[in-house]
């Protein structure tokens, strides 16, 4: 009985899983949707829903640049910036649509100080433990796991 019990947890879990992956592609097709967040489970299940996301956004070219960094409790805010420019090195992000994914956010964050401004060329993916901290954030739509 227990195994059986696992066994409809884990397809609930996939299940929703693949539906908040399809609600994320369609936010990320919306033009007057810039700021998603994700929350409620580990930042390694984060990235491992986003992986196929990424895939899938690179392969249909619907993004120029994809940049991905980690956040975590104590931000260093100049690496964070470093690991951003390095990744648009090169790109005219004056014509380019660019995604920016902060992973693993514990608390307000400037992104401005960042250089991301998100906009209809600029979509930006939070994710933490915390749908507060993404409330804190002004996020357009969360999606809970």
């Amino acid at each position: 009985m227990v195994e059986s019990a696992r066994v409809s947890t884990d397809r609930f879990t996939l299940s929703k899983m693949e539906s908040i992956k399809q609600q994320l592609m369609a936010a990320l097709g919306d033009a007057n949707m810039h700021k998603m967040g994700m929350c409620g489970c580990g930042a390694s299940q984060m990235e491992s829903l986003l992986k196929p996301v990424i895939h899938a956004l690179q392969r249909d070219k619907l993004f120029h640049v994809i940049v991905q960094v980690t956040i975590g409790k104590n931000p260093d805010l100049r690496r964070i910036k470093q690991h951003i420019d390095g990744k648009l090195l090169g790109t005219n992000t004056s014509a380019s649509r660019i995604l920016f994914i902060l992973l693993d956010l514990y608390g307000k964050l400037d992104l401005g100080a960042l250089g991301i401004f998100p906009s209809r060329d600029r979509k930006l993916i939070l994710t933490s433990g915390s749908a507060e901290v993404l409330s804190n954030m002004n996020i357009q739509t969360i999606f809970s796991t």
